[in-house]
């Protein structure tokens, strides 16, 4: 499960989407699951766990409503391919795949992806010849026919770090073009076809290496024996320093150079600026049912503002942490179709405030829903005070 996360208070709460995650994996479908081929031996893109008569891929926990990606291969002995999913010795799930088609070229590069990586990872690392040797053999790779061993092996560090280098990149270089993957030591050539046409004109496409530089800078940080980078560009020349008032006292650029996210941290003149308030956007009894709106702002205000915390107060005791599960506090701003944050009421038992950072613009509708599914307000409704903190902006 991939979740973007980030501090920019025009995007999602960086605590709901965590919290999403979380969720998301505390109570899984099942647990320590291996993905097996009877009589076969599957190899994964990084190494198996390979048994007598059968190979298995640790698949791991499946959480629900979430695909599980597992790639590996496994040398073609029958027409038709069993697979099997095994939790420890039962078997969960079982098909069977009678032909391949074209449509299954993309798996070759998935399986390929894990290991070009890998390799474009080994050939810029500092690892011992022990511990490359390793590495490599995880990988599903032989060291002995990949790297120089015997007479063949410099007896000089210096040259036999570079002679390492050298069959890492042939290496690199061999299973990117096997597997048509991009890399630091391959390119390709793109053909545009228009009309069913082929264009005359062919555009070779540059790998990741910058023209001008020269190929030790691959490795420059991580290859033994290799201790400068080197271009044959010429030095970068130093940018002018500023000059009379254009710089500040203390050596800080002027604001209004500065990003917006910088300008934030900059104080301003004593008195100026408005100080965050709280703002009370609901006070009574929480409702009974699924779904209850608790406030809906007109959205005409002309100002943006920055919400900063969300806090609840319980009017005489709080009910305990079970009375309150499942029971969620949605905050929308702007989009009512997807909620800027989420904030679960017994959560708010422990500590009344929830740190926010979500950001408003003039105009922006701003709606706070209460959600209990499981109906648990119906047998005692406690009444609250819930307020939001602002800035405007």
């Amino acid at each position: 499960q991939a979740v973007f996360l980030t501090s920019r208070p025009d995007a999602e709460d960086i605590t709901t989407a965590l919290e999403a995650v979380l969720t998301t994996w505390a109570a899984p479908v099942s647990i320590d699951l291996d993905l097996t081929v009877p009589g076969a031996r599957i190899e994964g893109a990084d190494g198996g766990r390979h048994g007598d008569d059968a190979a298995t891929l640790d698949v791991g926990d499946l959480p629900a409503h979430q695909a599980r990606w597992v790639v590996g291969r496994v040398p073609r002995a029958e027409e038709t391919l069993h697979v099997q999913l095994r939790d420890g010795t039962e078997i969960v799930a079982e098909v069977s795949v009678n032909d391949t088609t074209d449509e299954m070229a993309a798996i070759k590069p998935l399986f390929g992806v894990r290991r070009v990586n890998a390799l474009e990872f080994l050939s810029s690392a500092r690892y011992e010849d022990a511990a490359l040797r390793e590495q490599l053999q995880r990988l599903g790779y032989d060291p002995a026919t990949v790297l120089p061993t015997g007479q063949e092996r410099s007896v000089y560090a210096e040259t036999a770090a570079k002679e390492t280098a050298a069959a890492l990149h042939d290496l690199l270089r061999d299973e990117a073009l096997r597997y048509g993957l991009l890399t630091s030591v391959t390119a390709f050539v793109a053909v545009r076809t228009e009309a069913g046409h082929a264009v005359d004109r062919e555009v070779v496409v540059a790998n990741a290496l910058p023209e001008g530089w020269s190929s030790q800078f691959v490795g420059a940080f991580g290859t033994p024996g290799v201790r400068s980078m080197r271009s044959h560009a010429g030095p970068m020349a130093m940018p002018p320093r500023p000059k009379g008032p254009e710089m500040f006292a203390a050596g800080m650029p002027p604001a209004a150079q500065m990003p917006a996210a910088a300008q934030a941290m900059v104080p301003g003149p004593a008195g100026g600026g408005a100080m965050p308030a709280w703002r009370t956007v609901f006070h009574g009894t929480l409702p009974a049912g699924a779904e209850a709106v608790l406030y809906d702002s007109p959205g005409d205000e002309a100002s943006g503002e920055l919400i900063s915390a969300l806090r609840v107060t319980f009017d005489g005791a709080a009910p305990n942490a079970a009375a309150l599960q499942d029971v969620t506090l949605l905050l929308y701003v702007g989009d009512t179709a997807l909620p800027r944050a989420r904030v679960r009421l017994a959560d708010l038992l422990r500590t009344p405030e929830r740190p926010l950072n979500v950001a408003r613009r003039p105009g922006d509708l701003l709606r706070l829903v209460l959600t209990d599914p499981e109906g648990r307000l119906a047998e005692g409704k406690p009444a609250v005070q819930i307020e939001v903190q602002v800035k405007e902006t």
